[in-house]
């Protein structure tokens, strides 16, 4: 009766290995016994797992869930180990500091992965390739608790440093303090936006054939009330991710569209001032009636206000 508890405990029913409960016990072990700096733990994320289930069932799933399980333990030396943690997230805890030996063994595992395993496209019998996401802590303080040990190659590789030409992210301070000051702009955006700090400036259209104004584009601007400026390279990736966005655009086109309102109703001649969509607003409910109805109580051609979607989308 023991032996089932522990085995229910401590082995993923999926593939059969460890699971993470068991992982962390074995890490709170050996990290104890070791100096810093003599383990790495890797978080290893198939990207656009998904794909697998949706496209080739989830039978097709569970079976690379397990396949990928039994390469990590095969690839596993003395005191070392693997576990899957949840969905299609591993950690493989290694016994190494050297980055270039740890990019160069996940590299081997991802590449063994793709040669071994074979799932083909029902249509044209394409091997669908694996991309394995990977994040890195080299250890270098063991007194920390595994989860925070694990958060820390997590936040590794979900960092958007990680592209498919560099798949192994390693964990340094800077994302630690990232993450906070995505917190801190996060926290603020409400009260930002309660009190118009995000400013509507226009930036030009002119033809060139005679240099005559056109029209022009409207951007956002944040301007704190201490009068320091965010960058907009920093607040619109951030809430394209957070998905505060779709509000941050319809922010914008309402203000646009009240300013040729109002020019409308003083008499003054307007001209087109496009407004930029993200891809998140694009897909948002209901979107397309939110903005006609914008549109019809500033009592504005829907010409005065053409959309702009960004590269992004």
């Amino acid at each position: 009766h023991y032996k089932e508890l522990e085995y229910s405990a401590f082995i993923d029913h999926l593939t059969g290995g460890m699971n993470n409960a068991a992982l962390q016990l074995k890490c709170q072990e050996v990290f104890a016994q070791a100096p810093p700096g003599t383990y790495a733990v890797a978080l290893l994320n198939i990207k656009n797992f998904k794909l697998i289930n949706e496209s080739f069932g989830s039978d097709e799933g569970n079976r690379t869930l397990e396949f990928i399980m039994r390469a990590l333990e095969s690839f596993s030396g003395p005191g070392e180990f693997a576990a899957r943690a949840e969905a299609d997230n591993y950690f493989f805890c290694m016994k190494e500091n050297d980055p270039d030996t740890i990019r160069g063994r996940l590299r081997t595992i991802a590449e063994t992965i793709n040669d071994r395993i074979k799932i083909f496209d029902s249509e044209h019998e394409t091997p669908f390739k694996l991309i394995l996401r990977q994040g890195v802590y080299v250890v270098d303080d063991p007194s920390l608790e595994i989860t925070i040990i694990q958060d820390r190659a997590r936040t590794a590789c979900w960092n958007r440093a990680a592209q498919e030409d560099n798949p192994c992210v390693f964990y340094n301070t800077e994302f630690t303090e990232s993450m906070k000051r995505e917190q801190e702009l996060n926290d603020l955006f409400e009260d930002s936006l309660r009190k118009g700090e995000f400013q509507v400036y226009f930036q030009p259209k002119v033809w060139g054939k005679n240099g005559e104004f056109g029209g022009a584009e409207a951007l956002v601007r944040w301007k704190r009330a201490e009068g320091t400026m965010v960058s907009p390279g920093e607040f619109i990736p951030l809430f394209e991710k957070d998905g505060l966005i779709v509000r941050l655009d319809e922010y914008v086109f309402r203000k646009v569209c009240s300013i040729q309102g109002e020019r409308i109703r003083s008499g003054k001649k307007i001209l087109p001032i496009s407004v930029n969509l993200s891809r998140a607003s694009i897909h948002y409910d209901n979107m397309i009636c939110r903005y006609v109805k914008i549109v019809e109580e500033n009592g504005i051609p829907f010409s005065s206000v053409p959309i702009e979607l960004t590269e992004t989308a």
